[in-house]
């Protein structure tokens, strides 16, 4: 099933699904480099409300909501989830995020996250015998190793097949053009 990239890029879009408690800085980072890098970058409200309150109490207006995507995630062709362990939280035990997570996974979309948000993707096997990096916590580490997943302390970013994971904030930048290096090799547009 995840033998493959999905090379067909639709629509030149990333998604990136918010929820209160998100990291801040990870998001604005990498969504700035990417768009100008040349995509359309979009966020999603998880919550019933646009204004989304990050980790350090920033306010930050997602673009739209989730209802009003949920039956067009086909026309997104790369995801990116920012961190911060309590947003990471919030989104295991999102609804919304699981159905935008499977629609990426089925269609073997680029899927990218950093900080703590690579233990979604561990925790639900998505990253078994894959490299992969994480914020290095020794909880997070633990997640990744318990998941059989080929964690490397010494890397900062890594891709691996559909996947490509950061290590924390402080990289924000590098990965997000590490990230946009990694999708225009991969890239065919139609």
């Amino acid at each position: 099933m995840m033998g493959y990239i999905n090379l067909k890029m639709k629509n030149n879009k990333i998604l990136v699904p918010l929820i209160n408690g998100f990291e801040e800085t990870e998001y604005i980072a990498v969504r700035d480099v990417l768009i100008r890098e040349g995509f359309d970058v979009e966020s999603v409200s998880l919550t019933n409300d646009k204004i989304i309150i990050a980790n350090h109490n920033t306010r930050i207006g997602a673009d739209i909501l989730f209802n009003n995507i949920k039956n067009t995630l086909y026309d997104y062709d790369v995801l990116f989830i920012p961190g911060g362990v309590i947003g990471v939280e919030k989104l295991d035990k999102s609804l919304e995020f699981e159905i935008i997570l499977n629609s990426f996974v089925s269609e073997n979309k680029i899927i990218s996250a950093i900080c703590a948000a690579p233990s979604l993707l561990a925790k639900r096997g998505l990253l078994k015998n894959k490299k992969a990096v994480i914020f290095p916590s020794k909880k997070l580490i633990k997640t990744l190793i318990n998941n059989k997943v080929n964690y490397n302390s010494k890397l900062e970013f890594v891709g691996d097949g559909i996947f490509f994971t950061g290590i924390n904030m402080q990289t924000s930048i590098t990965f997000a053009y590490a990230l946009s290096k990694y999708i225009k090799k991969h890239q065919l547009k139609i």
